[in-house]
């Protein structure tokens, strides 16, 4: 019986086959598989890495020592607490304070020569418990360690008390309990990305495995779906599949459900406020939409809301700045009420076209008459003035002859 080895040489890109204690090699083929990454599993999830070695490391041995004084710290509480009992002696002259230790609530034990106890000071001067107050204080200090040691312990592990259920106080408000399961997640964050990257890594190379390797006949009879003669192409092509096809996860941690509620609330809100401006901007003025699209994708990337979300802002994008170009392209036919709308303009604009055509008429009208008067004053000034002339020359005349 052999120990056979198989090894994948990335640098090579061939698979080996070695025996240990065996000079040749069993056997060797090229890439099998023909994957991108050559592997065909991810890196290994380890959650212990060193610079060494790529064997597991377990997480316990970093707080191993911790652990270890957990033990002996916990075995010495539970060696004194046994230890702490109500022991002591009596008098044996009164042998009634035998029974007093196991008398119950109000029970009253009898005494032969209480006269005798009385004289030795009562009960206090007939017996003598036992101090245990030194052994209390050791196991209060004992456990002050215990609590130190399970503190560094979470710290180490990275495990805040709200995690663990534990530790909080009914006079902690929401928001610091809050706190502090962010502050636990934000130490366990680095452990949740490398489990949903290895999960899906594996997708990847089971999706690039199937899209290489398999036949599309076995692909019809898997899916029940027809495969064209483009998906294939977009298959086998590396660069083609990369553009299209795209493997991702959601988070795998259970989500709080009224975390979830209140985000998505509140981005339904901000989402729909935001939209209501945005329309109102756009068809006051078309050239912003691109930017309102933007700034609706800015808005958006404050919440996780997934690569469908994010595909149907784009699409509408495209669709949205396609008709835009088209409107810019060709006259606007306008709508209905706007063709009403301009008909009451036209009209109001015809109504005060003909009303200041009356009025400089009627301007007209007042400047012909005025004219003609003036014309009339005219030709009866001219008239009085020749009469005038004709009276002097006549009166000259007259005089002329009179001298003769």
């Amino acid at each position: 019986r052999a120990e056979v080895w198989e090894i994948w040489c990335k640098v090579t890109r061939k698979r080996l086959f070695i025996a240990s204690g065996y000079p040749d090699v069993l056997a060797e083929d090229d890439d099998p598989y023909e994957l991108e990454d050559f592997f065909p599993t991810p890196t290994p999830l380890i959650a212990v890495r060193t610079n060494n070695t790529s064997v597991p490391v377990p997480e316990f041995t970093l707080y191993q020592d911790q652990a270890d004084e957990l033990d002996r710290v916990t075995n010495r509480i539970t060696y004194l607490v046994e230890g702490l009992k109500r022991r002591g002696v009596y008098d044996a002259s009164v042998p009634e304070l035998a029974h007093l230790a196991v008398a119950g609530d109000n029970d009253f034990v009898p005494s032969e020569n209480f006269a005798s106890l009385a004289q030795k000071g009562g009960l206090a001067g007939a017996f003598q418990t036992e101090d245990i107050s030194v052994v209390s204080v050791v196991v209060n200090g004992l456990y002050t360690q215990r609590t130190q040691v399970l503190q560094v312990i979470y710290e180490v592990t990275g495990i805040s008390d709200i995690i663990r259920g534990g530790g909080t106080k009914a006079s902690e408000t929401a928001t610091a309990q809050q706190l502090k399961a962010q502050y636990g997640s934000m130490r366990l964050r680095r452990r949740q990305d490398d489990i949903q990257k290895y999960v899906r890594d594996l997708f990847r190379i089971k999706a690039e495995l199937i899209a290489e390797n398999y036949e599309p006949e076995i692909l019809q009879r898997i899916t029940g779906l027809e495969v064209t003669d483009e998906m294939l192409e977009i298959m086998r092509n590396d660069k083609l599949r990369n553009y299209q096809i795209d493997v991702e996860t959601d988070s795998t941690v259970f989500a709080d459900e009224e975390e979830v509620k209140r985000t998505r609330i509140e981005f339904a809100n901000v989402f729909g406020n935001y939209l209501v401006k945005a329309i109102e901007a756009t068809r006051a003025a078309p050239e912003v939409t691109p930017i309102a699209f933007e700034i609706l994708k800015f808005v958006a990337g404050a919440w996780k809301i997934g690569r469908n979300f994010e595909d149907v802002i784009d699409q509408t994008e495209a669709q949205v700045m396609q008709q835009l170009q088209a409107m810019q392209q060709q006259p606007q036919q306008p709508s209905p009420e706007e063709r009403i709308q301009q008909e009451k303009i036209m009209a109001e604009l015809e109504r005060e076209k003909l009303k200041q055509e009356g009025k400089l008429a009627d301007i007209s009208s007042r400047e012909r008459s005025k004219a003609a008067e003036i014309q009339e004053e005219s030709r009866a000034s001219n008239e009085r003035i020749r009469s005038k002339e004709d009276l002097a020359m006549l009166e000259a005349e007259l005089r002329m002859a009179e001298r003769d």
